[in-house]
């Protein structure tokens, strides 16, 4: 009897290990809503509805809040994800511009005002602006780095990443603009590098985010708009919007490995931690596609009207996994 109560135990702790993944989140542009997708299962958990037209989104590192962009609205949500709120939005923060870019640390809210051509750095606990500072036109992705306390902008009108120094707690100061390709947007920090894909030069950059200088700047497909680290560590990842595709990258060699068909117009993407699949916002299909190593095509999870970007929570959830 002691020997089936163990076992029954040991089954039991299993499945809630199975059933616990850290979630990704699909944020749907047109269809305002974030879907709350199981990686073990591959499919939505609930759809949680949100204000019109969210643009890009942040976690804090424990995975509690969720900052959304609103361009149109001039507007920044903060959605609870810890329970019992389970996604329910707890603040909106009016912003004086655009706010599109979006990184977050424990203290800070970084944002980048479209319209505005400069970086805010607001408290991430009212939204109070701490920090401004300009930027190139059009600043698009925020990327942090928080081992070397710097963030990253994408100014995509002026073909270059902005970097800032964040290290005192009020401010953002300016370091030495990289040069990359052309209309640059998706960024990411992987390690020591900082992956850029530049939308209209087809190409993408990799910038050693401590030398602040871009190592490598290699040929894509058509129109890049998302990247990543692969789970191996040894492949980049670029979504290729108007090639419909995901390209791989070998780190060491520097070529393209494959380029893999996901669906029409693919943009945002995330790697699940555990298992290495891939996951690409199909924004025209109103799907994620996902990729594993070992399918020969991707499956196709349906989400709400207009997907377009990605990620990953930190930690695995407690009580909102329903």
């Amino acid at each position: 009897m002691r020997a089936i109560a163990s076992l029954c135990g040991a089954m039991l702790w299993l499945a809630g290990k199975l059933a616990s993944a850290a979630p990704l989140y699909a944020l749907s542009q047109e269809g305002a809503s974030l879907a709350v997708i199981d990686p073990r299962q591959d499919r939505v958990l609930r759809q949680i509805a949100v204000d019109d037209k969210p643009a890009m989104m942040a976690l804090s590192p424990d995975g509690a809040r969720l900052y959304l962009t609103h361009p149109d609205l001039a507007q920044i949500s903060v959605l609870d994800l810890s329970a019992p709120a389970c996604g329910r939005v707890i603040a909106r923060w009016r912003i004086d511009g655009e706010p599109f870019g979006v990184a977050a640390d424990a203290q800070s809210v970084y944002v980048g005002d479209w319209s505005g051509d400069r970086l805010l750095r607001l408290s991430a606990m009212d939204g109070s602006v701490m920090a401004s500072a300009a930027t190139g036109r059009s600043p698009a992705g925020v990327a942090l780095d928080a081992a070397r306390g710097r963030v990253f902008v994408a100014a995509r009108e002026s073909a270059r990443i902005d970097a800032f120094d964040i290290a005192a707690p009020d401010a953002l100061r300016p370091l030495a603009p990289i040069a990359v390709g052309l209309s640059p947007f998706a960024i990411g920090v992987h390690g020591g590098d900082l992956l850029v894909a530049n939308v209209k030069s087809n190409d993408f950059s990799v910038i050693d985010t401590q030398a602040l200088r871009e190592r490598a700047r290699l040929a894509v497909g058509r129109m890049p708009y998302g990247v990543g680290l692969g789970g191996d560590g040894r492949r980049w990842l670029v979504a290729n919007q108007q090639s419909g595709t995901l390209g791989e990258i070998d780190i060491e060699s520097r070529r393209v490995m494959r380029e893999r068909r996901v669906g029409r117009y693919p943009e945002g993407l995330a790697v699940d931690r555990d298992s290495g699949k891939v996951y690409v916002a199909s924004w025209f299909d109103d799907a994620i596609a996902v990729l594993a190593d070992d399918a020969p095509a991707p499956r196709r999870i349906a989400v709400a009207a207009g997907p377009r970007a990605l990620l990953q929570a930190p930690v695995e959830p407690r009580g909102c996994d329903a």
